[in-house]
């Protein structure tokens, strides 16, 4: 038997097709498929499949589950639902289509690391095929949310695709493909580089800087900016006639598996991570603000950033104890900077990572600084912005808020109500307050963060934490970024850090955002780059 959810559900057995009755029946197993192995809970799947769920909803979500249970017994697949304490598990191993394009892809870049670029481009494209439309999927922010991520899933397949398409020769074709790719997608930045390099390998210089220049003038128009490094470079190689090929071309987008997110658990604890892109050494990315691992990609901003930071290499985030999609049955006051340094070395061994670089901003910091520390064999940089050891001021430390200020600040966790309260959003992003987009994602993802309570507790957790005494310990590489306008970031934060990290440097940049991924992004991420540049190799 088959399922597959990479399109309108199809189910099939050993007879023919099987019908799976009922929109919301299909929705159902279309989540449950994309979430598989992870069991959901009852709840969860009725979040997921109504905006305003009826009262009935978990007498009605049961019955959908029969229905779906009826027609994989039809088809062959008797037991691949089950119920267990952690929820409702969808197991079909590669009779189910997703759990087939994550082997493809595996095993495609494991033939692209391997140095086979035909069979990495053959098996990109078998599991590009997979797809056969959109998936069915319930028209609510939570699956918006899963639909966004699938779709950010196969673009990064077709990139990745392609990439591997210029590799193994063919350059006419990925050419007529990207062709269309950019006008759809007129902003990405990796799929003009990879357009400019299909065309200079296609024996069209010309029509490849004329390229550069179409996305020059986009990006100035649009947003204001100008093409980021690595398409600098590439320009410069080709008006060069550079011999561009495989693994020298600047900083060329690497096949990055899908960002699936998984667990490990260690000590009785459900940690929740995800990857993005692939390549080694990885950097651990820590940032600030309650925003869970399943919201990064929602926002256009924020995933162009991740984009960046993962050119080339694997980037690496996870939901600490007590927020997002980690185990939340800890309470909040009990939890320290010290459990969220375990879930971070736990979700190491979990991906094999034996060293690699920390980029921390905010008070995702204060685990990065304590991590840094007792882990110093396994850190090989760390990278802070808009950092502290210390939120608030205090007798020795007379640096960051006044506690007084910051109570106020933290009743205001998400968008004020008709202009009750502090604005928080406008203190820490005030480019992008008045974007009813970026405050819709910023309240959905505090949302699904941590409910308001456990918000204040762990905000309250952060004000109070003071990792001072970890920094003589430090004696890795670190770079800290400070964004000098920044609202609510007191500079001193940051020059307290390079005095008392030893071999600490400083490069300060102005901007009145607090947040990395807002503002002037690129010039963060340059200065990262710069940085790991002058480590040893």
């Amino acid at each position: 038997m088959r399922l597959g959810v990479l399109g309108p559900v199809v189910l099939e057995g050993a007879a023919g097709p099987v019908a799976i009755p009922g929109a919301k029946a299909r929705q159902l197993v279309t989540v449950l498929a994309f979430a598989a192995p992870e069991a959901l809970t009852l709840d969860r799947l009725i979040d997921t499949l109504w905006p305003d769920p009826p009262p009935a909803a978990a007498k009605t979500v049961q019955a959908h589950i029969s229905r779906v249970r009826a027609a994989l017994a039809a088809a062959g697949a008797p037991d691949a639902l089950t119920r267990g304490s952690a929820g409702y598990q969808l197991d079909l191993d590669d009779r189910l289509d997703t759990h087939a394009l994550h082997r493809l892809t595996r095993a495609a870049i494991a033939a692209r690391d391997g140095g086979d670029p035909h069979a990495a481009a053959d098996l990109f494209g078998r599991a590009r095929r997979l797809w056969r439309g959109e998936p069915e999927l319930p028209d609510t922010a939570a699956g918006g949310s899963v639909q966004r991520r699938v779709r950010e899933q196969r673009r990064e397949l077709t990139i990745a695709h392609l990439a591997a398409q210029l590799d193994a020769g063919a350059a006419e074709a990925a050419a007529a493909e990207l062709a269309e790719l950019v006008v759809a997608e007129p902003l990405d930045e990796r799929l003009w580089e990879l357009r400019m390099l299909a065309l200079y390998r296609s024996g069209r210089p010309t029509d490849a800087l004329r390229a550069y220049r179409d996305v020059s003038a986009i990006l100035a128009e649009e947003v204001g900016a100008v093409p980021g490094s690595a398409l600098r470079e590439l320009e410069a190689a080709i008006l060069a006639h550079a011999d561009v090929v495989p693994g020298s071309r600047p900083a060329s987008p690497s096949a990055p598996p899908l960002p699936d997110i998984a667990y490990v658990s260690h000590g009785g604890v459900h940690v929740a991570y995800r990857t993005f892109g692939s390549g080694a050494p990885a950097v651990l990315l820590l940032n600030p603000g309650l925003i869970s691992i399943d919201t990064m990609l929602d926002e256009p901003r924020m995933a162009r950033a991740i984009g960046r930071l993962g050119a080339g290499r694997a980037v690496v985030a996870f939901d600490p104890r007590g927020m997002g999609l980690s185990d939340r049955t800890q309470p909040p006051e009990t939890i320290g900077i010290d459990d969220w340094v375990a879930d971070a070395v736990a979700v190491f061994d979990a991906l094999g990572l034996d060293r690699l670089h920390v980029f921390a901003a905010g008070h995702g910091a204060l685990t990065a600084l304590r991590l840094a520390a007792v882990q110093t064999e396994r850190i090989l940089s760390l990278t802070l912005v808009n950092a502290f050891a210390r939120l608030t001021r205090g007798d020795d430390y007379p640096h960051g808020a006044d506690p007084e200020v910051f109570t106020a600040i933290r009743h205001s966790m998400q968008s004020p109500n008709a202009g009750a309260g502090v604005d928080a959003l406008t203190l820490i992003s005030p480019s992008v307050a008045g974007d009813p987009a970026y405050r819709a994602w910023w309240d959905q993802a505090g949302r699904r963060a941590a409910s308001p309570a456990a918000a204040q507790a762990l905000v309250d957790k952060l004000a109070r934490a003071d990792v001072r005494a970890s920094l003589p310990a430090i004696a890795v590489p670190t770079l800290v970024v400070v964004r000098r306008g920044a609202v609510f970031y007191d500079t001193a934060h940051g020059d307290y850090l390079a005095e008392h990290i030893a071999g600490a440097v400083i490069e300060q940049h102005p901007d009145v955002n607090d947040p990395w991924w807002i503002g002037d992004t690129e010039s963060v991420v340059a200065a990262f780059e710069r940085f790991l540049a002058t480590l040893p190799r």
